[in-house]
């Protein structure tokens, strides 16, 4: 049986998917808080776990532990800038399996890469090399 879709679980959902950023769990909280004010911030973590687990948010988990929260839609990867933590979605192609034997018979299910440096605006305040777009 599928799991009920309560208000707080379609709350918590809309609040990441909603945005364009990729929030933690405070920041969800206090998005769901402008229309769920009651909502505890236990709630949100339950449902933010609950939605992973269902393959409808993805969890990035950064060097530094922090979770952020994205919703699964279109297969892409992250950029995080490690001086301002900005987080930006980049499309790259994917990388094929060529054969099972490489993965010793694993199966892939996904593939996610989280790439690390620095961001235009940080690199143009510290005069190191500026990424462009």
């Amino acid at each position: 049986m599928p799991p009920r879709a309560t208000p707080q679980l379609e709350a918590v959902y809309t609040a990441v998917e909603s945005g364009r950023d990729h929030p933690n769990a405070q920041q969800v909280w206090e998005r769901v808080r402008r229309h769920l004010p009651a909502v505890s911030l236990s709630t949100v973590y339950r449902n933010l776990d609950k939605l992973a687990r269902l393959g409808r948010l993805r969890v990035l988990r950064l060097d530094s532990g922090v979770g952020l929260y994205d919703a699964v839609g279109r297969t892409h990867d992250h950029f995080v800038c490690e001086q301002c933590s900005l987080v930006i979605d980049v499309e790259l192609q994917s990388v094929p399996v060529e054969s099972e034997n490489r993965l010793r018979g694993h199966r892939v299910l996904r593939q996610s890469t989280l790439m690390y440096g620095v961001c235009g605006d940080c690199g143009a305040d510290s005069g190191a090399g500026a990424i462009r777009s």
